[in-house]
Protein backbone atom coordinates (compact mmCIF):
# COMPACT_ATOMS: atom_id res chain seq x y z
CA UNK A 1 0.00 0.00 0.00
CA UNK A 2 3.11 1.97 0.58
CA UNK A 3 3.06 2.33 -3.16
CA UNK A 4 -0.34 3.98 -3.97
CA UNK A 5 -0.84 7.70 -5.77
CA UNK A 6 -1.14 10.28 -4.53
CA UNK A 7 -4.25 11.45 -6.32
CA UNK A 8 -6.14 9.58 -8.54
CA UNK A 9 -7.83 10.08 -11.93
CA UNK A 10 -11.81 9.28 -12.50
CA UNK A 11 -14.15 10.03 -14.77
CA UNK A 12 -17.95 8.81 -15.52
CA UNK A 13 -17.44 6.31 -18.46
CA UNK A 14 -14.25 5.23 -17.14
CA UNK A 15 -13.64 1.51 -17.24
CA UNK A 16 -12.31 -0.23 -13.86
CA UNK A 17 -12.50 -3.33 -13.27
CA UNK A 18 -12.56 -4.90 -9.04
CA UNK A 19 -9.51 -6.22 -7.75
CA UNK A 20 -10.62 -8.51 -5.15
CA UNK A 21 -13.67 -10.41 -3.90
CA UNK A 22 -16.16 -8.14 -2.62
CA UNK A 23 -19.80 -9.83 -3.22
CA UNK A 24 -19.34 -12.91 -5.12
CA UNK A 25 -23.07 -13.76 -4.72
CA UNK A 26 -23.58 -10.59 -6.95
CA UNK A 27 -20.62 -11.36 -9.05
CA UNK A 28 -18.74 -8.28 -7.75
CA UNK A 29 -15.50 -9.78 -7.42
CA UNK A 30 -11.91 -10.74 -9.13
CA UNK A 31 -11.61 -9.26 -12.54
CA UNK A 32 -15.17 -8.20 -12.84
CA UNK A 33 -15.46 -5.08 -15.27
CA UNK A 34 -17.71 -2.14 -15.45
CA UNK A 35 -18.02 1.64 -16.29
CA UNK A 36 -18.19 4.60 -13.90
CA UNK A 37 -21.92 5.93 -14.51
CA UNK A 38 -21.78 8.36 -11.60
CA UNK A 39 -19.01 9.90 -8.82
CA UNK A 40 -21.52 11.13 -5.88
CA UNK A 41 -19.44 14.48 -4.28
CA UNK A 42 -18.96 13.93 -0.30
CA UNK A 43 -21.46 16.62 1.12
CA UNK A 44 -18.66 19.02 2.53
CA UNK A 45 -17.26 19.35 -1.11
CA UNK A 46 -16.92 22.93 -2.12
CA UNK A 47 -19.19 22.97 -5.59
CA UNK A 48 -16.55 22.87 -8.87
CA UNK A 49 -16.85 26.17 -10.48
CA UNK A 50 -14.52 25.28 -13.02
CA UNK A 51 -13.72 26.03 -16.63
CA UNK A 52 -11.32 23.28 -16.61
CA UNK A 53 -12.83 19.41 -17.43
CA UNK A 54 -10.67 18.70 -13.98
CA UNK A 55 -11.62 19.02 -10.56
CA UNK A 56 -9.29 18.74 -7.60
CA UNK A 57 -11.64 17.52 -5.08
CA UNK A 58 -10.42 18.09 -1.05
CA UNK A 59 -12.15 15.21 -0.09
CA UNK A 60 -13.08 11.80 -1.12
CA UNK A 61 -16.18 11.01 -3.13
CA UNK A 62 -19.06 9.81 -1.04
CA UNK A 63 -19.29 7.18 -3.23
CA UNK A 64 -18.76 5.74 -7.04
CA UNK A 65 -21.24 4.30 -9.48
CA UNK A 66 -20.28 1.65 -11.59
CA UNK A 67 -22.06 -0.32 -13.55
CA UNK A 68 -20.72 -3.90 -14.45
CA UNK A 69 -20.52 -5.66 -17.31
CA UNK A 70 -21.97 -9.31 -16.78
CA UNK A 71 -20.07 -11.68 -19.40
Amino acid sequence: RGNLPDTVELCVGMKVMVTQNVETDLDIMTSACGVIVDIILHPEEPPCITTDSIAHLKHLPSYILVKLCHT
